[in-house]
């Protein structure tokens, strides 16, 4: 498995070195990532839903392309950007409720960016917008969830940032192992806890 591993990596370097491949690549591991979304779910449909096995796998070939930054001196830390979070236009992480800060934190944090001084310069689109309404809409008044929702996307200000490899991979590498990994653990555990109690009836 380990030189399959080495073989997958080798070959997406081969193709995010080449200028010519590399946003295309990222779009399909990105795209990959969203179409696989429902897997966080306590109960997936294995019919929209790509296998334990293959998202194992991924998490193996995107952890090995991470090991060049993820040295024990953090020397590349700076090069990942906390605010991709919300403002990449890749991979929409902003619905994701595992924040380690109050609602009244988030906004505030959201607010010094500069994308929010320039408001009055942009409009959300009308799919934008439905989006928006549909995330208020499922937040069950989550107040984190809701005040999330209403950053504005990247798209929505004008700006385009450019974040370096370093970042996409890592943000990209944390959510396949949430899909991927930690869910065959917590799929394991769930198995394990439905045997001990068969056992003890």
């Amino acid at each position: 498995m380990n030189n399959l591993y080495d073989g997958l990596r080798e070959v997406l370097l081969a193709l995010l070195k080449n200028t010519d491949t590399r946003e295309c690549v990222l779009e399909y591991l990105a795209e990959l990532i969203k179409r696989n979304a429902s897997r966080s779910h306590i109960q997936v449909d294995p019919l929209s839903c790509a296998s334990s096995g293959m998202f194992f796998n991924f998490s193996a070939v995107m952890l090995q392309l991470c090991e060049p930054f993820l040295d024990a001196n953090l020397t590349k830390r700076d090069k990942i950007d906390p605010k991709y979070v919300f403002y990449n236009s890749r991979l929409d992480l902003r619905g994701l409720t595992a924040l380690h800060a109050s609602s009244e934190e988030v906004a505030a944090w959201i607010g010094k960016d500069n994308c929010e001084k320039i408001d009055g310069l942009s409009h959300r689109s009308d799919e934008e917008n439905r989006l928006l309404q549909s995330q208020e809409a499922t937040s069950s008044g989550n107040s984190t969830s809701s005040v999330l929702s209403k950053a504005k996307p990247l798209s929505s200000c004008g700006v385009k940032n450019k974040y370096p490899f370093i970042c996409e991979c890592f943000f990209m590498t944390a959510r396949v192992l949430n899909l991927g990994l930690l869910k065959a653990f917590s799929d394991f555990n769930h198995l394990d806890q439905v045997r001990i109690q068969a056992m003890n009836k």
